[in-house]
């Protein structure tokens, strides 16, 4: 048996084949179980082998599948369109949005989105010559990213996903970070669709009050 089951190995050298391996194992042993003294419960055997290890391996592929990856966090492009500081803060942020991969946080595809998009709309405000409206919004996007990467760092929000019992109030500092980061991603795609319709871009007053109180947690500590 022992040298049977290594053979099939050797066979599957990737994880979906290896699923239709050893799975096929499994049909097989199942349909030609025989009732004799050595045959039936040897074959019976190697078929509950064969279902059981070719479902694992597929449901590890699929689990693998759906993790994300660090390879899916936006790229910082060298653009003119964003200030030196601006792309600082994003900059932080793309090594901050692979932490929350590496530590499987909720927010990893609000953080990709926020990298995305800030680009986004830098890009399209200078392609229509808006000067005003780019000082405007990189100073207000440089000021806002700041505090998120203060909050979302591993010494503060990571800390806190990872060790909730270290920390006064865990789910409502992890909250106030949440809600912070999911107002900016709003903020941005209005932003862009302000843009878009040559309006005049403005800021939510709400993810300021959020941003402020997000930010006077983190300097408070434990």
């Amino acid at each position: 048996m022992k040298k049977i089951f290594e053979k099939l190995s050797s066979l599957s050298s990737t994880p979906p084949l290896a699923a239709l391996t050893f799975g096929g194992v499994g049909a097989l042993g199942t349909f030609f179980f025989l009732p004799g003294p050595f045959d039936g419960p040897a074959t019976f055997a190697l078929g509950t082998i064969g279902w059981i290890v070719g479902y694992s391996i597929l449901n590890k592929e699929g689990a693998d599948e759906a993790k994300p990856a660090e390879s899916e966090v936006p790229d910082v492009e060298k653009s003119p369109s964003l200030t030196d500081e601006l792309r600082e803060q994003l900059v932080k942020l793309k090594q901050t949005a692979k932490l929350h991969v590496q530590y499987e946080s909720p927010l990893v595809e609000t953080i990709n989105q926020i990298l995305a998009d800030t680009q986004e709309l830098f890009n399209r405000i200078q392609a229509k010559q808006e000067s005003q409206a780019h000082r405007l919004a990189a100073v207000n996007y440089t000021h806002t990213l700041r505090k998120l990467n203060r909050a979302l760092s591993k010494g503060y929000y990571i800390d806190i996903l990872k060790n909730p019992r270290l920390w006064e109030s865990p789910e409502e500092r992890k909250d106030a970070v949440r809600k912070a980061t999911e107002a900016t991603a709003r903020q941005l795609l209005r932003n862009i669709k302000q843009v878009n319709s040559s309006q005049d871009i403005d800021f939510e007053a709400d993810l300021e009050v959020l941003s402020n109180e997000m930010e006077a947690q983190v300097v408070g500590g434990h």
